[in-house]
C-alpha cells in the first residue's frame, strides 16, 4: 500500500490511519516508519532477484526506452525501461533503473545505460527509443560500441536508434502552429484576461448564460511549449465566441488589455479579429487528427504498454509479417524474430511517464529521500502492479491497418500544408 499508493513512510503514524487500525484490528502492532523503509528495501531486493532470474531463463532481446529528469533536489535522474514479448506472446514493460546521472551528455548517458545493463546481465539489446535531441545521437553511437563489444549488435547498430514518434509529431505540429501564431496569441490573451480574476470569471459566466452558451467546459490556458494544451485551449475557447463578443462590448478593460499586453517577443498581439476565429477553427480541425494519433502512440499503463500503438512498431510490412508469422508461432526462428520486432516501442512515453511518479515521490515534503530509496520505490511500484493489459499476438489486425493509414494520411497532410 505504501509503495503502490505513493504514501509517505510516516503514513503509519497518521492519526486517521491509527484510528482506522484500532477499529479494524486493535491487536495489530503498527510498524514504525523506519521498519517500513527497511521492508521496502527488502521487497525491492527480492523482486529484483526474481526479475533477474526471469531474464536469465527467458534470455529475451530487449528493446529500451530512456529519458532524463531533474528533481526538486536538482539531481539528474535517468529512467531505463525494458520492453520484450515473452514466449506466450505477451508484451511486458519493466523499469530497470531510476538512477542519478552526472550529466545529460551523450557519453555519460551511454555509460550509465551500459552499466545498468551489465548490472542486470542483459546484453541482447535490440533497439533503444529516444527523442531527436543531438545528445541522444551521441548516446546511441557510444552504446552501439558497447553492444559491439558484447557481440550482440544487430546489423552493426544501423537500426539501434528508434526515434520517438510522439516527439516527431510534436515537431510537425509546433511548426504548423507558427502559421497562425498571431491568432493563437490573441486567443491566449483573451483567455488569460478572463481567468485573471474571480470577478472577471463570474462576469464571463453571466455573459455565457445571457447568450445561451451550451458548452460546459471551463476555459483553460495553455502552455505554449505543449501543443496539445494549445489545442485544448483553442478547442474550448471557440465555443465561447459569442460570450467573448459580449465581453468586448461591455468591458472597457477587455480591448485595452489586448492592445497593451506585451507578449514574450516584447510586442503587442493586438485585438482579436474575425479572421482569427476562422484560423483557429481550421487549426482545430488540423490538430484534432494529431491529438488523437498522439494519444494512441502515447498510451501506456502503469506496468506495461497496454496497446499496439505504444508497444510496437506499426508499418504495413510488419502487419503483413504478423499475418504470416501468426501461423508459424511454433517455428522458433520466425516466431522469435517477430517477437523482437513487434516489441519495439515507437515512443519513449513509457519512460517519461515515470517522472510523474518520481515527482510525486520526491515532492517538497519528501525531498530528503536518497536516490537509492527513490529508485527502490519507483521500481517496486512498477513491478508490483498486476499485468492487466498485455498485448496479445492475436490482437486486432484491422486496428493496426487503420492506425497506419491514419499515420500516413497525417504526414501527407502536414507536408501539403507546409508546401502551401
Amino acid at each position: 500500500m505504501i509503495v503502490i499508493d505513493e504514501l509517505p513512510f510516516s503514513f503509519v503514524e497518521k492519526e486517521g490511519f491509527m484510528k482506522f487500525m484500532r477499529i479494524t484490528q486493535s491487536l495489530f502492532r503498527l510498524p514504525s516508519p523506519k521498519t517500513i523503509t527497511r521492508d521496502c528495501y527488502e521487497v525491492y531486493g527480492e523482486l529484483k532477484q526474481n526479475l533477474r532470474r526471469s531474464f536469465r531463463e527467458a534470455q529475451p532481446k530487449i528493446c529500451l526506452t530512456t529519458d532524463t529528469w531533474t528533481s526538486l533536489q536538482r539531481i539528474n535522474y535517468m529512467c531505463l525501461t525494458a520492453h520484450f514479448i515473452d514466449r506466450e506472446w505477451k508484451l511486458h514493460k519493466r523499469i530497470l533503473n531510476f538512477c542519478p546521472i552526472i550529466s545529460h551528455k551523450g557519453e555519460e548517458m551511454a555509460k550509465s545505460i551500459s552499466n545498468c545493463l551489465l548490472e542486470w546481465k542483459l546484453d541482447k539489446v535490440f533497439t533503444i527509443t529516444m527523442d531527436n535531441a543531438s545528445s541522444n545521437d551521441v548516446t546511441v553511437k557510444e552504446l552501439s560500441k558497447k553492444v559491439d563489444m558484447w557481440k550482440t549488435n544487430m546489423m552493426s547498430g544501423e537500426h539501434l536508434h528508434v526515434r520517438c514518434m510522439a516527439h516527431i509529431l510534436n515537431l510537425i505540429v509546433q511548426n504548423s502552429l507558427k502559421e497562425i501564431d498571431a491568432s493563437v496569441t490573441r486567443v491566449r490573451n483573451i483567455v488569460r484576461y478572463v481567468r485573471s480574476s474571480p470577478a472577471r470569471t463570474l462576469k464571463f459566466k453571466q455573459y455565457c448564460a445571457y447568450v445561451k452558451v451550451e458548452c460546459t467546459k471551463i476555459l483553460c490556458l495553455d502552455i505554449p511549449t505543449r501543443w496539445n494544451s494549445t489545442y485544448l485551449m483553442l478547442d474550448t475557447a471557440q465555443n465561447f465566441k459569442k460570450a467573448f463578443d459580449k465581453f468586448h462590448l461591455f468591458d472597457d478593460g477587455f480591448s485595452a488589455y489586448q492592445c497593451s499586453h506585451l507578449c514574450e517577443d516584447g510586442y503587442s498581439a493586438g485585438p482579436l479579429e474575425s479572421d482569427d476565429w476562422v484560423n483557429v477553427r481550421n487549426m482545430i480541425d488540423f490538430l484534432a487528427r494529431f491529438h488523437e494519433l498522439t494519444k494512441k502512440v502515447s498510451v501506456t499503463s502503469s506496468n506495461n504498454a497496454s496497446n499496439t500503438s505504444s508497444g510496437s512498431v506499426i508499418t504495413a510490412s510488419l502487419i503483413r509479417t504478423k499475418l504470416h508469422l501468426k501461423k508459424q508461432k511454433e517455428d522458433n526462428g520466425s516466431g522469435e524474430l517477430a517477437r523482437d520486432v513487434l516489441a519495439i516501442p515507437i515512443s519513449s512515453v513509457a519512460s517519461e511517464c515515470v517522472f510523474s511518479t518520481g515527482g510525486r515521490i520526491l515532492d517538497s515534503f519528501r525531498s530528503s529521500l536518497t536516490p537509492n530509496c527513490v529508485q527502490a520505490l519507483v521500481c517496486v511500484q512498477d513491478w508490483l502492479r498486476e499485468d492487466k493489459n498485455h498485448i496479445s499476438g492475436e490482437e486486432d489486425l484491422e486496428y493496426l491497418e487503420e492506425l497506419e493509414l491514419e499515420s500516413d494520411a497525417l504526414f501527407v497532410y502536414a507536408a501539403v500544408l507546409n508546401l502551401s
